[in-house]
């Protein structure tokens, strides 16, 4: 029972390491701000997306706009240049910030305003604006946070054209609508699930369930560049099972799996929600740790070691493992940082393992 618990938190907790699809509807590696927005340190196809939706959406609007100005239809052109100026600002804040859900949401509901007002405006003519914009939203959003938007849409659509259309026409459009919406979530949700499966796959370790080496080199990079922008503290600790080949050699690889995953489970429950685990590769695991400075990690440094040393993760025998501790320096590089644990690490091993050496804060140390 206490192996099932510490394997739930583990996935609970381990599932911060991706963008919540609940915020922007994919599965990318992320780094949050100040503000808990998502930034994503380089281009993806949902940024991609939001920006051609955007400046696309301005583009495509701006002839109308300046009809209904021509026209002097000065109550949809003021509608047409305010759904401009936004989503081009929602745009340009994608590029420039690269922060997509705020975006994404605010996207999303002006899109719906837009289009809702259009239709209150001029009415029954510019229903099937409605039917590409509701689309549109399943491409921006999380399939459920579309639907949502969507059937408050068609809600509000029908309060407005309820009093201009006959019953049956008033129908058909719900209908269509609702039909739309439909065929639009399960395609949506199905590309969800497999792109989530296809993800997870990609970046965790298939024996301990830890994040891989890949999912490493991407995390560091964020991290990196958060601490860069909002001079925040990040550490590092690099682990090693001590003697480790001698439990494959006298006891098999089976046990040698065991201990492994039992290692990760057990420091799963000890890491904060905001650390992140990663098997590097054989026996050996790093901890990264955004927005904790060197005091905080030196406190779980030391309570990893003292409770892998008295847990029994295995039957056979006890194990230890060495750990090598490094603070990030502004302004350093992903590999020199990790070489600097690296080190760190070697020196445990050097004096006797079981134990948490610390690398140098400067060169100069």
């Amino acid at each position: 029972m206490q192996s099932n618990q510490i394997n739930n938190n583990y996935h609970a907790d381990r599932l911060n390491l991706w963008h919540d699809f609940s915020d922007a509807g994919i599965l990318e590696f992320s780094q949050f701000s100040s503000k808990g927005e998502t930034v994503l340190t380089t281009r993806t196809h949902q940024q991609y997306i939001l920006m051609a939706i955007s400046f696309g959406g301005a583009i495509a609007i701006l002839p109308f706009a300046i009809y209904r100005i021509l026209q002097q239809d000065w109550h949809i052109a003021l509608v047409d240049l305010f759904l401009i100026a936004t989503v081009t600002l929602t745009g340009s804040y994608v590029y420039f910030k690269r922060q997509i859900g705020q975006a994404a949401s605010i996207l999303s509901v002006l899109a719906l305003i837009g289009v809702t007002g259009v239709i209150y405006l001029k009415g029954a003519p510019t229903i099937y604006w409605a039917y590409p914009t509701m689309l549109a939203l399943y491409f921006i959003v999380p399939p459920r946070t579309a639907a949502f938007l969507c059937l408050l849409t068609t809600l509000a659509m029908i309060v407005v054209l309820y009093p201009i259309l006959e019953f049956a026409v008033l129908m058909a459009v719900v209908v269509s609508l609702t039909v739309n919406n439909l065929f639009a979530y399960v395609f949506a949700n199905r590309m969800y699930h497999q792109h989530h499966s296809l993800t997870m796959m990609t970046r965790r370790d298939p024996l301990t369930n830890a994040c891989n080496r890949r999912a490493f080199d991407e995390k560091i990079k964020d991290v990196i560049l958060s601490a860069r922008t909002n001079s925040d503290s990040a550490c590092l600790i690099v682990i090693d099972i001590d003697h480790f080949k001698s439990i494959n050699d006298n006891f098999g690889h089976a046990v040698g799996d065991t201990a492994l995953v039992n290692l990760v489970k057990l420091i799963s429950k000890y890491i904060r929600k905001t650390d992140f685990i990663f098997r590097l590769g054989g026996e050996e695991f790093a901890i990264l740790a955004p927005g904790a400075n060197l005091q905080t990690i030196r406190n779980l440094a030391e309570k990893l070691r003292s409770k892998i040393e008295t847990s029994e993760l295995i039957a056979e025998r006890k194990l230890t493992i060495s750990l090598g501790v490094a603070e990030y320096r502004q302004d350093e590089t992903a590999k020199h940082w990790l070489e600097r644990a690296d080190s760190a690490l070697y020196a445990a091993k050097h004096h006797g393992r079981n134990c948490v050496e610390y690398a140098a804060v400067t060169d100069a140390d």
